[in-house]
């Protein structure tokens, strides 16, 4: 088990186009948004990591960090767009490097910018058209599931193009792209290389009519795998299908069964 010495400093700051609930939040007009707001959240977390016990590499060791993410988003009558800057300092980047051996795998530690999230959204009254990064979940998770596990945590999203529809008693949505996880490794802060692996995936689901609201949902995916270097395996992918039924509203409210 991997002991590691960590002090962290979170700081959060929203500056969002908003006033008191009793106003208005102030807003302008944009050609082909119409009227629009504007919303900006700044995340800072500096860490300052110790002695990590473990052996073989003193090179992650007794460091100081900057992390930085500006999430914003435009958000119109219709059209929505979201984006998402990371930047990673750490301090090794002022100090001459310790490491001794070129392209020695021990030294990792790097800094990095890049947009990490970038979304376009239409949402022409039932239907939402997506081009971009976006989180996805089949049912419970169990057929497909790229989700944000928090704010400050690592998240998943799906980059590609994304269609939608809800209707009263029917929804479908389309999906198809290429995974983007979050480029840092939360553990040991190293910048990740992604896998190109492509996702294609296609739900609906249909509330039957009657008293008792029952919704019956079919899903599938299927998934091609980049291989490796030097890697035996070639050519990978899966396929998945599956069912759901859903009753969220038994015995006056006081009950929920789903099933997948």
């Amino acid at each position: 088990m991997r002991a590691t010495a960590v002090v962290a400093l979170a700081v959060c700051l929203t500056l969002a186009a908003a006033s008191p609930a009793v106003a208005q939040a102030p807003s302008f007009e944009l050609p082909l948004f119409g009227e629009t707001t504007f919303s900006l959240t700044n995340t800072s977390i500096l860490r300052y990591r110790g002695n990590d016990y473990e052996l073989g590499d003193p090179y992650d060791e007794d460091f100081g960090s900057l992390y930085q993410r500006f999430d914003l988003a435009v958000q119109g009558d219709e059209l929505r767009v979201e984006s998402r800057i990371d930047a990673f300092v750490p301090t090794t980047v002022f100090q001459e490097s310790p490491c001794t051996v070129a392209g020695d795998s021990r030294c990792y530690l790097a800094w990095d910018l890049r947009p990490e999230r970038l979304t376009l959204r239409w949402e022409p009254r039932d239907w939402t058209i997506e081009a971009g990064d976006t989180q996805i979940v089949f049912g419970r998770g169990i057929a497909l599931s790229f989700r944000k596990v928090d704010l400050l945590g690592v998240d998943t999203a799906l980059r590609g193009g994304h269609v939608r529809y809800q209707g009263e008693n029917f929804r479908f949505g389309i999906h198809g792209g290429v995974a983007n996880p979050q480029n840092q490794d939360p553990l040991d802060l190293s910048i990740i290389r992604e896998f190109t692996d492509v996702v294609t995936g296609a739900n609906a689901a249909v509330t039957l009519p009657g008293e008792l609201p029952i919704t019956v949902g079919a899903h599938a995916v299927r998934v091609w795998f980049e291989d490796e270097e030097f890697s035996a395996f070639t050519n990978r992918a899966v396929d998945v299908a599956g069912w759901s039924v859903e009753a969220p509203a038994l015995a006056d409210g006081q009950l929920a069964l789903y099933a997948e």
